[in-house]
């Protein structure tokens, strides 16, 4: 091949690289126009090679003069490595050309040519090429400018596809958007209306023409489907354009959305309304219809201000006009009542009766309380069957007590709830004034419910004014109440322990607990001065745990060095009472396994146990059956009686020290004091005197046969750590030790002053 045909080949394969920009039919001229230059009759384009070793599966891009292999393309091949990868030259192996997946076998010769990092392109023919190929000249400058194309047309094909993809996104967007607004604008929830402004010849808007409407916008404007459109404003809204008119005339002029909630009274609804301006001419309306929300606006805040069941104002209402009768007092320097009511004993009726039957009743004491006041005045119910009376314009407290009197008389009067008999029901009334209880509302309030429950206390069924004077007795309880919690969460308390004697043997047997107050500033405190302060108290509780595990931590120190004493603690009647307090009371015994529980002697004041005889009688059983002692504490001070007695299971009385210290000088004490131990020795139980200051009291208590005894005669209440010291010293009077026992008939009583 000369060099003319040379370079006429390579010009025409150059022009055929440049004309197309698509892989696929460049591919697609290229070999036409090597397979004409060359004279084989098939050829075939496979790019992208793998690189793997022995077979190689590749995709077959172009096939051109075989209708077999050219159904083959687009799709994977599975060829040897041999027949694609390599340089550019003729291939004379036919095995290796068979592996083609074609049913024939008529090709016995090939021309690879190699594209650089692309693929290859393989001619295939019967025979093999008559004349020499200028492989070098030719191919290898065409198969790399090719290589380059390829890289071109897909850079191409890549950003064309990306245009169009963009495009058909972008129109199919553009589409689904129209589809969703369409399907947004006919199923809103909000009516919607295109408007367009008609304008007089002075520039003035003077209605409107609608152009658009969704359906939401017939139904709450209550017109037939799409009827709306092409019609005036004065004829759709029905005379009540001009707030609208108004409003689409400033939102067209201005530019801005305009809101505004309407009141449409021809259609009777509250309707949200939102212009939208486009143009100085035109606007769009969005329609929220909010009637319901006007009505349910009105009915909580009815329910926020008024009782449900009897239709009376309620506590924030109450506070509202409180607030307002005593600005009104203080404007006109009149007289203002505040009565707090309570309905006496009203839970019976709805345990007997029922919610249903108690509730009727409540309905009439309301109404009465209505009709029974003046119109000025309030009356409101606070919850259950508490009431709060507001009484304004008054000139004396006299008229205040008519008004209650009438009230009490009012409520006693039967109240009928079929198919049940008559409820007859009393009240009980507190009243505070203004100005002379205070300026306050809320402690006006305040003072009358602490004023009711005085009434209540005085017998119910009646009025009681409040009290400033037993008001500021309460706040200083309040206040000596902190402070004892203060100081019980600051560790302040002490026990102190009195030792008990038995005279007779000279033996300590034990001693009493008693509570002290190590005060930071004043010092040692007794309880008497801040133990009636918590009585009923949950203070008192409190307190009276601390006492029990403190005692019992003593006890364990005490008979892990040998000191076995047995420790007597008071145990206050609220205390005692607790429902768990058995349970409790085991659990802290179970903490201190090393104390055996009869070293621990609870002692309960003898009107506190008769509080409920039954209940107490069960609780001291209980607990003595995991081995706690008990005894009756200051017996002869209460309703002592040989029932009670006999039914309390106390094994000790103590008789009180009141007794003990004039028995040697009154003969009632001694006659009481006689009379405990001669009980005691009936009922079997032991007996232990308080009080005993002399060794006189020692002598004429075993005279009686009282050998147990305390007091300041034997030893102070001293701390803890000054116990143990006391009892290794202890040495009874001789005058105990060495009596005799003697007859109680020769005992030489005092004589009667």
């Amino acid at each position: 091949m000369n060099r003319e045909r040379i370079l006429a080949i390579l010009y025409d394969l150059a022009l055929t690289l440049s004309s197309e920009v698509r892989l696929r039919p460049l591919l697609t001229r290229v070999l036409q126009r090597l397979l004409y230059h060359t004279s084989f009759p098939v050829g075939a384009v496979f790019l992208d090679l793998p690189v793997d070793d022995g077979d190689i599966e590749v995709e077959l891009h172009v096939a051109i003069g075989d209708f077999e292999l050219a159904k083959l393309t687009g799709q994977s091949i599975c060829l040897p490595r041999a027949l694609l990868c390599g340089p550019t030259e003729v291939l004379q192996d036919a095995a290796l050309i068979n592996h083609l997946p074609i049913n024939h076998r008529r090709y016995q010769s090939g021309l690879r040519l190699a594209m650089p990092e692309s693929g290859a392109i393989l001619l295939l023919a019967p025979d093999p090429p008559t004349v020499a190929l200028p492989l070098t000249q030719i191919f290898q400058p065409v198969m790399a400018n090719l290589a380059k194309a390829v890289l071109l047309c897909r850079n191409n094909e890549a950003y064309t596809q990306s245009l169009e993809s963009d495009r058909d996104r972008a129109t199919e967007e553009l589409r689904e958007s129209e589809r969703r607004l369409h399907a947004l604008f006919n199923n809103m929830a909000e009516g919607v209306a295109l408007h367009h402004l008609a304008h007089n010849e002075a520039g003035q808007p003077t209605d409107c023409r609608i152009i658009e409407c969704n359906p939401r916008f017939d139904q709450i404007l209550n017109l037939p489907p799409r009827s709306a459109i092409g019609q005036l404003a004065a004829d759709v809204y029905r005379g009540d354009q001009a707030p609208f008119l108004k409003m689409s005339g400033d939102a067209a002029f201005t530019g801005q959305t305009q809101r505004a909630e309407l009141y449409f009274p021809s259609l009777e609804k509250h309707l949200d309304i939102s212009i939208i301006p486009w143009d100085r001419d035109g606007f769009a309306s969005v329609f929220s219809d909010i009637t319901e929300r006007y009505r349910i606006q009105e009915r909580l805040q009815w329910a926020a201000n008024y009782d449900a069941l009897t239709r009376l104002p309620n506590r924030l209402l109450l506070a509202d006009r409180l607030r307002q009768a005593v600005a009104h007092a203080q404007r006109t320097h009149k007289l203002l009542a505040v009565g707090y009511l309570d309905l006496d004993s009203f839970k019976p009726i709805n345990d007997r009766l029922g919610h249903d039957a108690g509730n009727r009743v409540l309905i009439q004491i309301a109404q009465r309380l209505r009709e029974d006041l003046r119109a000025d005045d309030t009356v409101a119910r606070l919850g259950g069957d508490e009431f709060v009376l507001l009484l304004s314009d008054l000139d004396s407290i006299k008229q205040v007590e008519n008004a209650m009197e009438r009230i009490l008389l009012r409520i006693a009067t039967p109240c009928e709830v079929p198919p049940y008999p008559v409820v007859s029901l009393s009240a009980s009334i507190g009243v505070s004034l203004f100005p002379q209880d205070d300026n306050d509302p809320d402690a006006l309030l305040r003072n009358a419910d602490q004023a009711m429950y005085l009434a209540k206390q005085a017998g119910r069924n009646r009025y009681h004014f409040f009290d400033p004077t037993r008001d500021r007795q309460q706040r200083v309880r309040h206040e000596a109440l902190h402070l004892i919690e203060q100081a019980l969460e600051a560790g302040q308390f002490r026990l102190y322990y009195q030792p008990k004697v038995n005279m007779r043997r000279g033996a300590v047997i034990g001693a009493e607990a008693l509570i002290r107050w190590q005060h930071p500033e004043r010092g040692v405190l007794s309880p008497g001065e801040f133990l009636p302060v918590i009585e009923n108290t949950a203070l008192d509780v409190r307190i009276g745990q601390w006492v029990v595990e403190t005692a019992l931590n003593h006890l364990d120190a005490w008979w892990a060095t040998g000191l076995q004493l047995a420790i007597s603690v008071n145990i206050s009647a609220a205390h005692f009472q607790q429902s768990d307090f058995a349970p409790w009371l085991a659990g802290k015994l179970r903490a201190h396994p090393t104390v055996p529980p009869h070293a621990l002697e609870l002692e309960v004041v003898e009107s506190a146990a008769l509080q409920d005889i039954n209940y107490v009688s069960c609780l001291i059983k209980e607990c003595q059956r995991f081995g706690v002692k008990f005894a009756l504490d200051d017996f002869g001070t209460g309703y002592s009686s040989l029932t009670y007695l006999k039914r309390l299971p106390a094994e000790t009385l103590k008789i009180d020290q009141s007794f003990v210290r004039d028995m040697l000088n009154d003969p009632e004490d001694f006659a009481i004091v006689s009379g405990v131990v001669g009980l005691a020795q009936a009922f079997q139980r032991q007996v232990i005197a308080e009080g005993v200051e002399t060794e006189e009291h020692g002598l004429f208590l075993l005279q009686l046969g009282c050998d147990f005894a305390q007091g300041y005669g034997i030893a102070r209440p001293m701390p803890a750590e000054k116990l143990a010291d006391w009892v290794a010293h202890y040495h009874p009077p001789a005058t105990w030790r060495n009596l005799a026992v003697q007859d109680l008939h020769n005992l030489s009583r005092p004589a009667k002053a």
